[in-house]
C-alpha cells in the first residue's frame, strides 16, 4: 500500500486535472498544454493546463453520397423524434441499428432493416448474430440481407425511399418509410491541426495508458481506436487520471471490455470468439467451443424468447493443462446483466473447473451461464 506521503503527492498531482466543458465550437490545441475555445459571443477563451485530455467522441457516419437531410436521419436525430414513426427503414447491423429496430418494432412501427451480411452483428460470435437475426424476424422486423444501399430519396412530408441492390446482382429495388435511419458507424471527432498523431481511421493514436505522441496530451473514449462504449471510456478516464496522479494503474484490457446490445432480446459478448482463439499464437490448438441450448433453462422457456450462449475455453502455452474461460457470447432477455459475471471469469483467467463450481440461483436466467460452464467442463447437468 502507498504511504501517507505518497498519497499526499498523488492528491497534489491530481489537482492538475481540469475538466473543460466549452461552448459548442471547434477547440484548437495551440500548444502541448493550451487550448483555444470559441465562445458564443465570438470571443476566444484561452485555457492552459499541465495536462489536456481529448474526449471529443465521435459523430454519426453518413451514407456515401447521401448526407443527412429531411427524412434521412442519424441516431442523434432519431432520439429527438417526438412520435414513433409509422414505418422506418434502418440501414445497419450494429448496436445502434438493432436497438432502434427493437424499440420502434415494439412500439408498433413497421421496421425494415437493411444489412450487408447474412446476419446482424457479423463480427460477433456467429450464433449470437444468427440467433438475434432470427428473433428480430420472428418479432416482425423485415430483415433484408446482403444489401448495398445505392441512394436515398427524401422530400418534405414524403418520407424516405431507400434504393438498394443485392450483393452480386445489378437489379435495383427500393423500400419506403416515414423515416430512414442510417446507422453504419461513427467517425471520430479529431483534427490533424491539433498536432497529435492520428491513425488511418482518423482516431487519436494513444498508448495503453491514453498518452498521445505529445507530452501532456491524452485521449479517451470514442475518439480513440477500439470499442466505442461508455464503460470503456470511463475506465480509460480512470487510467489517465491515476497515471497523471502517479498511481501507476494497469491499462485497460481491451479483451475484457464487455460489448452489449440493448435490443430485444439483448446480446452481450466478452473475450474471444472461437475464430479469434484459434488464431492466437499463445493458445494451444485444442481450443473448445461449447454451445448451450438456452431452452433447457426454465426461465428462458417461460419467457418464450429464443437465445444462444457460447463459451470458448482453452489452454495457453504457459499452462497447457489448465483450460480457462476465454470468451462468453450470448443472446437472452438479461444478457447485459449476466455478462458482468462472464467478464470476471475471462478477465481473471479463472480455470474452467473453478468457474464451473460456482453456484447460480434457481430459477434464474443466470443459470444458463452456470450450466454452460458445467457442459464446457464435460459435466453437463440438464443437457448432453
Amino acid at each position: 500500500m502507498p504511504s501517507n506521503a505518497e498519497e499526499t503527492d498523488a492528491a497534489d498531482n491530481a489537482r492538475h486535472i481540469v475538466h473543460l466543458a466549452p461552448s459548442p465550437g471547434q477547440t484548437e490545441i495551440l500548444t502541448y498544454h493550451k487550448a483555444d475555445v470559441p465562445e458564443p459571443t465570438g470571443a476566444s477563451l484561452d485555457l492552459a493546463a499541465g495536462n489536456v485530455v481529448i474526449a471529443t467522441g465521435a459523430k454519426p457516419r453518413p451514407l456515401p453520397g447521401n448526407p443527412f437531410a429531411g427524412a434521412l436521419i442519424d441516431s442523434t436525430q432519431a432520439l429527438e423524434v417526438n412520435e414513433f414513426p409509422s414505418s422506418a427503414v434502418i440501414i445497419g447491423a450494429g448496436a445502434i441499428a438493432l436497438e432502434f429496430a427493437s424499440m420502434w418494432n415494439a412500439a408498433g412501427s413497421q421496421v425494415t432493416l437493411l444489412i450487408r451480411k447474412n446476419r446482424v452483428l457479423s463480427t460477433w460470435d456467429r450464433r449470437a448474430g444468427t440467433t438475434l437475426t432470427r428473433e428480430l424476424k420472428r418479432r416482425g422486423v423485415n430483415v433484408i440481407t446482403h444489401t448495398i444501399v445505392t441512394h436515398v430519396d427524401t422530400g418534405a412530408n414524403l418520407g424516405a425511399t431507400v434504393h438498394y441492390t443485392h450483393e452480386g446482382q445489378d437489379s435495383e429495388q427500393s423500400v419506403c418509410g416515414e423515416i430512414a435511419l442510417a446507422a453504419i458507424g461513427r467517425t471520430p471527432v479529431a483534427d490533424p491541426s491539433w498536432g497529435v498523431a492520428l491513425t488511418e481511421s482518423g482516431h487519436v493514436a494513444t498508448d495503453a495508458f491514453g498518452r498521445t505522441n505529445k507530452s501532456g496530451i491524452w485521449a479517451v473514449g470514442d475518439v480513440t481506436p477500439g470499442h466505442a462504449l461508455a464503460h470503456r471510456a470511463f475506465e480509460q478516464g480512470i487510467v489517465i487520471a491515476e497515471t497523471i496522479a502517479g498511481l501507476n494503474p494497469k491499462p485497460v484490457d481491451e479483451n475484457t471490455v464487455p460489448q452489449i446490445v440493448f435490443s430485444s432480446p439483448e446480446a452481450a459478448s466478452v473475450g474471444l470468439t472461437i475464430e479469434q482463439a484459434q488464431a492466437r499464437e499463445n493458445l494451444l490448438e485444442e481450443v473448445k467451443e461449447t454451445i448451450y441450448p438456452m431452452l433447457a433453462n426454465a426461465r428462458m422457456l417461460m419467457s418464450g424468447t429464443a437465445g444462444s450462449l457460447t463459451i470458448v475455453s482453452g489452454c495457453d502455452a504457459a499452462d497447457p493443462d489448465t483450460p480457462r474461460v476465454l470468451g462468453v457470447h450470448m443472446v437472452s432477455p438479461v444478457a447485459s446483466d449476466i455478462i458482468s459475471e462472464a467478464e470476471q471469469l475471462v478477465g481473471n483467467r479463472l480455470p474452467l473447473a473453478d468457474a464451473a463450481r460456482l453456484i447460480h440461483p434457481h430459477p434464474t436466467f443466470s443459470e444458463t451461464l452456470g450450466e454452460a460452464l458445467l457442459k464446457a467442463d464435460d459435466r453437463p447437468l440438464h443437457t448432453r
